[in-house]
Parts: C-alpha cells; structure tokens; sequence
C-alpha cells in the first residue's frame, strides 16, 4: 500500500488513501480536580493566592472540571467561585454543564435495589443520607448531619457566598421512596455495623452497586456502573481534548479511576500513597495551594 503522505499544498486530498484520524482540539487544556485534600485546604477554603490564579486563566483555552464524592449542592460555592464549565459529583453518577445547568449524565439506583439497602439501615439502626441531582434526605435529622450542613453555610459565609442547605427528614416523609437517587452514604462509626453492611451489599447487590469508603465511618453506594472516570471521560470527548493536554488531580483511591483520562496524573503531597505511586507528577499539598502553584509553574 502506498505511504500515506501528507502534502502541505494540497492537504489530505492528494492522497490515493485517507486516514481516519480523530478530531482534537489542539490549543484546548482540560484541568479535572478532585475537591477534598487536593483544591480545598483543611478548612474546606480555597485560598485568595489560588483564586487569583484561576482568574487570569484564558478560559477560551483551558476548561475547568470539578469531581468530587460530593453531592451538587455541596460543590456549588466552588463551582460558582471558579466559574466551572462542568461539575461532576456524586463520583460520577451526575455530570452537569454549569453555565446552562444542563445534565450530560445522571445514573440513579434502582428502586428495588434502594428499598432493600434502605430496610437494612433502618433494622441496624444506621444513619444515613440520600442524594437526588437537586435534593438531599437524610434519615433523621440529627445533630451530626446538622453540624455538616452549618459547617458548610459558614465556609460559604467566609468565602462571601451565602448558602442554605434544604434536607428533606425522611422521617416526616409522607410518600414512598424518593424517586431518582444517586448516591446513597451511611454514616456508622460502629466498624463491626459498617462491616457487616459492606458485606451485604457485596453478596446481596455486587451486580447491582458500588460502594465505597469516602472516608473514616462513611460508605458511598451508587449505582454499578458510576466512576468518575467515565465521567470524566465524557467531559474530555465533549471539548474534543488530547489526553496530552488534560490534567487529573487528586489525592484519594477513588480518584485514580480519572488518572486513565490523561497523560498528566498529579497527586498532592498529601495524597494517599498508592494515589502517589500512580501519578506522574507530585505537587505541593493542598494546604500549599499545589495546583495554583502548578498551573504557574507549566504556565498553562
């Protein structure tokens, strides 16, 4: 088969056979970026030195993404503050458009499913929460859940955003079962009760869920076929963005499933060591402002 060569005058057309090559945006970058312990400090923040940053951005050139375990109303401060072009939360079972608030992807359990995981808590005695795209449940409100939702109206009020968290008490809900939840989190510090749920799910629903730790006595449940890798990957195919030009940040297990989506995995000082040993670049820790300090760095 004749070489395949590509003349500058006459382009692709000179040529006997054309290949197929895919469409890429060459100037675009696409920044992904974990929230908790890579771009939030400890106080759940982002520092004046790391906004600035992102406030000189060409945004006509480079995207920003956020994904996060969280679900949407708890990222909104952040999306707002860095004018996001897409959300993703809930680890990949909801993926929006910012700017237009448009759903690109939405992966809710199944009622059946939910029913039985939701039978077991009540008989164990587990707390718990549950997430649609626009509304959060919990199975009681208490005071735990209480000092989550206060916690997160004031880091809005230090960042000169006033927010209000609205939970629906499943306790006075009069229907059946939300319709189209995506997440399911039960909050045990009874690691004996936590063991046996994880236990459940994996012999009862192993075809049907995934489930997860986001953290010391909290189990994430969604559906089985949410990650945020996925998730990513369908905001990187929708800007048409090299592998090459995209940059995945984190610090947690359940953000490496993302660093598959590009060449530049980063992982925080203080990420987790098997995030480290993945990634190819390890920046300074989120207290640091590592990836303001980073973006400056490779001039992006």
């Amino acid at each position: 088969m004749q070489n395949i060569v590509n003349n500058l005058k006459g382009g692709w057309d000179c040529c006997e056979e054309k290949a197929i090559v895919p469409y890429f945006n060459m100037e675009k970058k696409l920044l992904v970026m974990d929230l908790d312990g890579t771009l939030l400090r400890d106080d759940k923040t982002i520092s004046d030195y790391t906004l600035n940053i992102f406030s000189h951005l060409d945004r006509s050139k480079v995207k920003i993404c956020l994904a996060s375990g969280r679900c949407e109303q708890m990222m909104k401060i952040y999306a707002d503050l860095l004018k996001s072009d897409y959300v993703i939360s809930s680890n990949g079972a909801v993926v929006k458009k910012w700017d237009s608030q448009q759903l690109t992807r939405h992966i809710t359990l199944e009622p059946k499913t939910l029913y039985d995981i939701v039978k077991f808590l009540k008989y164990n005695k587990i707390n718990y929460m549950m997430y649609s795209a626009e509304k959060m449940y919990c199975s009681s409100y208490t005071e735990e859940f209480k000092k989550r939702f206060r916690a997160y109206e004031n880091i809005c009020h230090l960042m000169g955003k006033e927010e209000k968290l609205e939970c629906i008490n499943l306790e006075e809900y009069k229907e059946e079962l939300p319709e189209n939840i995506v997440k399911l989190v039960a909050y045990e510090k009874d690691k004996d009760k936590m063991t046996l749920f994880q236990s459940m799910l994996e012999s009862e629903f192993a075809e049907k869920v995934a489930c997860e730790s986001t953290g010391y006595g909290l189990l994430n449940v969604a559906a089985y076929n949410v990650s945020k890798e996925i998730a990513v990957e369908s905001v990187r195919e929708f800007y048409k963005i090299e592998k090459k030009n995209t940059y995945i940040f984190g610090d947690y297990s359940n953000d490496l499933s993302m660093f598959s989506c590009g060449d530049n995995k980063i992982a925080v000082a203080n990420a987790q060591e098997e995030v480290k040993l993945k990634a190819t670049e390890i920046i300074l820790s989120n207290n640091e402002d590592g990836i303001a300090h980073y973006i400056k760095q490779k001039n992006i």
